[in-house]
């Protein structure tokens, strides 16, 4: 079974993929590839507030922790019926 969770980007764990709900108004993040609608997979988070590491449209991109709690995602999460 799978559930739908909207979440910050910052909040998805390593290894995820999620598709992106919402972009604040931000300069950079448009030309990134960042928009509504658009597939995402986490990399990787870095620890002591160090950037999180993603993957859209074939590209790695480094994300300010800053920017990304800003990003709202829609991630699904896989969950075990009971048997």
């Amino acid at each position: 079974m799978q559930l739908q969770k909207k979440l910050s980007l910052k909040n998805i764990p390593e290894n995820s993929e999620a598709e992106i709900l919402y972009v604040p108004e931000h300069s950079l993040l448009a030309p990134l590839g960042l928009r509504k609608g658009k597939k995402i997979k986490i990399l990787s988070s870095q620890a002591w507030n160090g950037p999180l590491v993603v993957e859209i449209e074939g590209r790695q991109i480094a994300l300010a922790k800053d920017i990304a709690k800003d990003i709202l995602v829609r991630h699904e999460v896989l969950t075990h019926a009971a048997i």
